[in-house]
């Protein structure tokens, strides 16, 4: 569980070192004609740009930098609260994950233990009893979690799938511009890694919850008597069904479904 929450710990930083440093750069490459016409001038002003079409009803040219900021500043305390779901949700998935390979330690070396008291069916049912107990809770965690982030990964979709379509259609309209065609490209393959994470991390819950049925295939399971055999069925049989997350019920974020849609 200490490596899944390291993995946790490195994923949500580097998730949220790409969001700063992708604002960062999106805010600083807007500011590169405003800052030449103050150390390289022209005869005629560069035409200053804005990171997005925004009306302020003032002067641009005079207010350019508080504009900037103002942006800047808004477009943060969004991306901050983005950042803070997000990186929650990667903590959860990953803390799912590490129970499911828990359970799934358990049950590959179930027979490796008491080989001199191979004979005692209580022993071994009282160990089989508490791994599906914790697989039971693992399962009952994906389940909260399913119903928590269900309806808001509904409408993160459909923001993205609108933002997508009006991209699409400026990238269309500046087909010339090539400045602004690699603006809202930039903005496309943001976009695309942000599913992009949601689908990584719902595929690593998708196979660590099937992962339980090799485990005990995988394990001497002959080894542990007749009797106590039977008990690992209801386990192999739930694993039948892996958990999984999706956004409103229609869309299951795993890697499948997204190269499928972006295929499409």
């Amino acid at each position: 569980m200490k490596k899944y929450a390291t993995n946790a710990r490195l994923i949500s930083f580097a998730y949220v070192l790409y969001l700063y440093l992708s604002l960062s750069a999106f805010i600083l490459l807007s500011l590169v004609p405003k800052l030449l016409n103050i150390v390289l001038p022209l005869n005629d002003s560069r035409p200053i740009t804005m990171p997005y079409d925004v009306y302020y009803f003032v002067d641009e040219e005079k207010y350019y930098f508080y504009i900037i900021f103002h942006i800047y500043v808004s477009v943060n305390m969004s991306l901050t609260a983005a950042a803070a779901h997000d990186s929650t949700f990667f903590i959860y998935i990953e803390h799912i994950c590490s129970l499911f390979a828990v359970v799934g330690f358990h049950l590959e070396t179930l027979s490796r233990k008491d080989r001199n008291d191979a004979n005692n069916n209580l022993s071994y049912n009282r160990k089989i009893v508490v791994s599906i107990h914790a697989h039971w809770r693992a399962l009952r965690f994906a389940k909260i979690l399913e119903d928590i982030f269900c309806t808001a990964f509904a409408v993160q979709m459909l923001i993205v799938t609108v933002t997508l379509t009006i991209t699409l259609l400026q990238v269309v309209l500046h087909y010339g511009d090539i400045k602004e065609t690699l603006k809202y490209l930039a903005f496309i393959v943001a976009q695309v890694i942000h599913t992009f994470c949601y689908s990584l991390q719902g595929q690593r819950l998708i196979n660590h919850s099937i992962q339980l049925r090799d485990k005990v295939y995988n394990s001497s399971w002959y080894e542990i008597p007749a009797e106590s055999r039977k008990l690992l069925l209801f386990v192999m049989r739930r694993s039948m069904e892996p958990c999984f997350l999706s956004a409103g019920k229609i869309f299951i974020f795993s890697l499948k479904s997204f190269t499928t849609v972006n295929i499409i």
